[in-house]
């Protein structure tokens, strides 16, 4: 149990789901949507973490989302060739990788961000999330619907 100069932050920074994890999307599956959903999981995990947290008494723990921007990564390896081919026009204006592990580093690292949970960053700062981000109740019922309930459940139990 952390004492309270301890401290330890949880970060969510990227959900990946891959080409075979397509179960319940129907026909309207895209990698796009797949992606989007992905970061609003994230964003309600860490905010649905953090209620639970906060509910035990426990504010030594902090979790949050982050974007690290666009990034020069190989995200767009299932995607057709004539869009990766399009997608090669925007490379000049991509994040290294070094630049884009920054907001990463500053959340787990910056003074300014000690106690700050359950909050979404990008660029560094603190940065509003879509409506559906903050609905409470759809946070406590994501974890009935992912996949991998097991291990949301576990990440859960605080």
């Amino acid at each position: 149990m952390p004492t309270s100069e301890d401290e330890a932050r949880l970060l969510a920074v990227r959900g990946r789901q891959s080409m075979g994890e397509r179960r319940g999307e129907g026909e309207g599956y895209t990698t796009g949507k797949a992606y989007c959903r992905s970061k609003l999981a994230n964003v309600m995990h860490a905010r649905e973490l953090t209620r639970r947290l906060r509910a035990r008494g426990v504010s030594t723990v902090t979790a949050n989302s982050l974007h690290p921007g666009f990034v020069a990564t190989d995200i767009a390896r299932d995607l057709p060739f004539w869009i990766k081919l399009i997608a090669g026009v925007f490379t000049p204006f991509l994040k290294s990788k070094r630049d884009g592990a920054q907001t990463t580093v500053y959340c787990a690292l910056s003074t300014e961000v000690k106690g700050v949970s359950g909050e979404y960053f990008s660029d560094c700062a603190r940065k509003d999330v879509a409506p559906l981000a903050l609905d409470d109740l759809a946070a406590k019922q994501l974890r009935t619907l992912i996949p991998n309930r097991r291990r949301w459940h576990n990440s859960m139990k605080v």
